[in-house]
């Protein structure tokens, strides 16, 4: 039986960052395993017991220790963001040679003086620790090529800058952010790329934004004509209402991401439910919020009213084929893990998922 495919409502302002796992990727195992990001910049200034740096005493003793010692302006930034910047919720990534690991922050950061790995023969403990909720390992070559130049940065800790979205889109099949809807295709046509499929992908999503607009202060129950659609269509546009953005990373195979903004949740919902309509995966969508889950019954109705509308006149299962169309897959483990949200019963589990060491 197919997974569910989990809808959260996530936050694109929250931060995506990386930390690397030490040198040459020595602790990516003992990183993932025992559920942390760490980082070594203050192993041998900091003593005594295993506590949470959350208090103006330790950020000020913490402080003093930068002030007095040679760090760069680089390894001060580095502390700085692992300490002050980085926040529960927030999307953390890990890495080996091969590989990357997507996290959630689930903890504030605190010293932990017992050694990373049982026979580690020196003083690098990494003891500076925030907790993480791991989801799935991915290989680099799995990696969206506009994300994957991130990636290359020399620092340990460093941020993903404005690429929230594009995370989101990696991750995830759909979510939402306020009034933003966002669903994520794949293509996995190894060939080249049909142009009359891809231009029908396209008349398609524009007959599935117009019935997602209409269902923003309709009911959508009467029988509508395609060239109702189509004059609607023509309106919207004038009135500078089709807004939704199509972001399309085609290198054959590639990603192709949307994203439609209403006030709506009814027209949202009708939107997510119809891009997985057309890979034929309306049936396996559930929506993590109460609030969303309410409108489904109602977009599941206009759907079941105007689907042959929708597909009038277009071939789907030949476009679906050329294209070799799929939902993006999940990663489910990432997902289940919240993002932007923290709860006790969020704390990581003593799991070990497989990894290479490298």
């Amino acid at each position: 039986m197919q997974r569910k495919i989990k809808v959260e409502s996530v936050n694109l302002n929250a931060k995506c960052w990386v930390v690397r796992p030490g040198t040459r990727y020595r602790f990516a195992k003992e990183f993932i395993s025992d559920g942390f990001v760490a980082i070594g910049h203050l192993d041998g200034y900091l003593i005594g017991d295993k506590r949470n740096i959350d208090s103006k005493k330790e950020f000020l003793e913490i402080s003093e220790i930068i002030d007095s010692n040679d760090f760069t302006t680089n390894v001060r930034s580095q502390i700085f963001s692992f300490i002050n910047e980085m926040d529960i919720g927030d999307v953390v990534f890990t890495m080996t040679s091969n590989q990357i690991i997507p996290g959630v922050i689930k903890s504030k950061p605190y010293y932990d003086p017992d050694k990373i790995r049982i026979q580690q023969n020196d003083d690098e403990t990494f003891s500076v620790r925030r907790d993480v909720e791991w989801g799935s390992i991915i290989d680099r070559k799995d990696v969206p090529v506009t994300i994957s130049r991130r990636f290359l940065a020399y620092q340990t800790v460093f941020s993903l800058g404005d690429y929230s979205t594009e995370v989101y889109h990696w991750l995830s099949s759909f979510f939402i952010n306020g009034d933003g809807y966002y669903s994520s295709l794949r293509i996995e046509q190894k060939d080249s790329i049909n142009h009359h499929a891809l231009k029908t992908l396209s008349e398609l999503i524009d007959r599935i934004q117009v019935i997602a607009l209409l269902a923003e202060n309709d009911t959508l129950l009467e029988t509508i004509s395609l060239e109702y659609l189509k004059e609607q269509m023509e309106i919207m546009y004038d009135q500078g209402r089709l807004t939704l953005t199509a972001q399309q990373m085609l290198m054959s195979p590639g990603d192709f991401w949307l994203g439609l903004n209403t006030k709506s949740k009814k027209a949202g919902v009708t939107f997510l439910l119809l891009v997985a309509l057309i890979v034929g995966d309306i049936n396996n969508v559930s929506f993590a919020s109460a609030d969303f889950r309410r409108e489904v019954p109602a977009a599941q109705a206009i759907i079941n009213k105007h689907v042959d509308v929708i597909m009038e006149g277009i071939n789907v299962d030949k476009m679906k084929e050329q294209l070799m169309l799929e939902t993006k897959k999940q990663n489910n483990k990432f997902v289940e893990a919240n993002p932007n949200d923290f709860d006790q019963k969020d704390v990581p589990k003593d799991v070990e998922p497989p990894i290479v060491s490298n």
